[in-house]
């Protein structure tokens, strides 16, 4: 059975909110220049099904390391194609999709088509790097366990039987 593309968008949205990462990266290729910053979208799963299907879906790359662990990370040639697309279905990862669209449209306006490593100004190299620190900070604010927030919209509401025993 075919799927449609919203049912596609929705269904790697829920994948990226609870398994994936959309990040951004700093490289410091030469000690002598500035850093350059990347998005990066992808996870890791035990079950190499989710990863085919991402990788039969939306392409990408696909590694296995010793623990047979799979990682799928998107290119970036696709990122911000991806990221506009699954950002109406995104919950917790909305602000980082959106801080990650921001930088590569400062990245995108930035390359004029001639050399890909021209030097940044100082200006826009200070915006990327504070997109940078937003998302960093943005992936402090995710609350790890999902269950006891949706429990009761009022924290102070909440029993402690609500609170999921996680040592079992």
């Amino acid at each position: 059975m075919k799927q449609s593309n919203t049912s596609k968008y929705s269904y790697l949205a829920g994948i990226i909110d609870c398994d994936g990462w959309i990040i951004i990266v700093e490289r410091n290729r030469h000690k002598h220049t500035k850093p350059t910053f990347n998005v990066q979208v992808g996870l890791k799963q035990k079950d190499g099904r989710i990863v085919d299907w991402l990788y039969g879906n939306f392409g990408g790359n696909v590694y296995v390391d010793k623990r047979r662990l799979f990682t799928w990370l998107l290119p970036h040639s696709k990122n911000i194609y991806i990221l506009k697309r699954i950002l109406p279905f995104l919950k917790y990862k909305k602000k980082q999709a959106e801080i990650a669209i921001r930088l590569q449209t400062h990245i995108d306006k930035g390359y004029t088509g001639k050399r890909r490593n021209t030097l940044l100004s100082n200006k826009e190299f200070e915006i990327r790097k504070q997109l940078y620190q937003q998302i960093k900070e943005e992936k402090k604010n995710i609350i790890p366990c999902a269950v006891v927030e949706n429990k009761r919209d009022n924290p102070s509401e909440m029993k402690e039987s609500d609170v999921p025993n996680l040592k079992e």
